[in-house]
């Protein structure tokens, strides 16, 4: 792994118990760069994000995908909006930071939460 010996930015800030602010932009990035032309989260563009996060093929039939239209989208229209997949995030943070670790290498992102990109222009 690129980032083995750099040590973890905040992914949740220790004084609001919300994700950081660094961690917020990368994932509202994500956001926009998942989201179909209408500029939302549907099970179907959804397979392009899991994709990216995990170097995986996947198809709208798989259990992460369900279950994260089951778990986050809240009003069950069938859209994942912006603040349900920011709070994916955020829960995934909390429980499962290996895995938002392992999605932030797939997209060239150091585990203190800087690009490769800006690493290599210092």
């Amino acid at each position: 792994m690129f980032d083995r010996n750099v040590t973890p930015g905040d992914l949740i800030d220790p004084q609001t118990n919300k994700l950081s602010a660094k961690a917020f932009d990368i994932f509202n990035e994500w956001y926009d760069l998942y989201s179909n032309e209408n500029g939302v989260m549907t099970p179907e563009s959804t397979i392009r994000f899991i994709a990216g996060a995990t170097n995986e093929m996947v198809s709208t039939e798989d259990s992460r995908i369900k279950i994260l239209f089951s778990n986050f989208d809240s009003n069950k229209d069938g859209i994942l909006e912006r603040s349900e997949f920011i709070t994916f995030y955020e829960t995934a943070c909390r429980g499962k930071l290996d895995t938002v670790y392992d999605n932030l290498s797939n997209h060239f992102i150091r585990k203190d939460l800087l690009r490769m990109s800006e690493v290599y222009e210092e």
